[in-house]
């Protein structure tokens, strides 16, 4: 290797100092090691993989979520969590658990599966849950149109236009998620492949308004206001569990100065799926 930059053999024999030049060679190693400028997962979660102690759930779960973990050479944690998610869309935001007295908390759960893209994020989440809450929600879309086809078929003055229910969602606008949320009390679950689609949706990187701020209270839970030049929404109860998928190249995304200083990387719960070492 060349002691300096742009320095080779004849700059240093036109300049009589050749000897020198070789005497100052730097050694090659021979195995290289490459410093990657993106987030390293290690780095968050050091040399011991974080793990989970059984007994937390039944054996009979445990043993079908470390079957499915497996069928997917993942790690038995990736699948634990996955699952809570999918519980907590489930159970909606009419339901609470009492922690303590004057202490409640709600199935509410902002996840993002650390992992390499097409590493079984998304079969994963089926088989944790996820294929369950599509088949209800493609069943109250058959009926939904079912309905909507007798609405449109009464004569004026018509009832009141029926409304589609659903528990989950893909990206939205914070205008189109309160909508959505006052026909659907219960709750709006975003569920995405890429979680970083769901902030954008929601306008949290767009730097207009206060939309950060709105962001920062969907996971409290409570009361939520979003007034707009067409709409005055109020919701007395908000519930908005989120789910999706990040490599870990891109976490730098969301573990930033600015979301650790307003609290929205507390927020989320870090699901790192690891693939087995011995590929089944």
């Amino acid at each position: 290797m060349l002691p300096e930059a742009k320095k080779d053999a004849n700059d240093a024999l036109r300049d009589g100092k050749l000897d020198q030049w070789l005497k100052e060679l730097v050694e090659v190693p021979n195995d290289l090691v490459f410093q990657d400028p993106n987030f390293d997962v290690e780095a968050v979660v050091g040399d011991i993989l974080p793990t989970l102690q059984r007994g937390i759930l039944s054996i009979d779960l445990e043993q079908y979520l470390e079957l499915a973990a497996e069928s997917l050479d993942l790690n038995y944690e990736s699948a634990f969590c996955e699952l809570l998610c999918n519980v907590g869309f489930a159970i909606g935001g009419h339901k609470t658990l009492v922690i303590k007295n004057n202490w409640q908390e709600k199935a509410l759960l902002w996840l993002a599966s650390i992992g390499a893209s097409g590493i079984g994020k998304t079969p994963l989440n089926r088989m944790r849950g996820g294929q369950q809450l599509e088949k209800q929600q493609r069943h109250w879309q058959e009926h939904y149109k079912l309905e909507l086809d007798q609405w449109e078929d009464q004569e004026k003055p018509k009832s009141k236009k029926p409304i589609r229910k659903r528990w989950i969602a893909t990206a939205l606008t914070m205008e189109r998620l309160c909508a959505l949320h006052e026909d659907n009390p219960a709750g709006i679950g975003l569920l995405s492949d890429e979680i970083l689609s769901v902030l954008d949706g929601l306008n949290q990187y767009k730097g207009k308004g206060n939309d950060r701020q709105k962001l920062l209270m969907l996971w409290n839970g409570h009361s939520f206001d979003n007034p707009t030049a067409e709409n005055d929404r109020y919701i007395p109860s908000i519930f908005v569990p989120v789910s999706g998928g990040i490599q870990d190249s891109l976490l730098r995304k969301i573990i930033s100065d600015e979301n650790k200083s307003d609290g929205l990387v507390a927020r989320f719960l870090f699901n790192h799926l690891f693939l087995s070492k011995e590929l089944s």
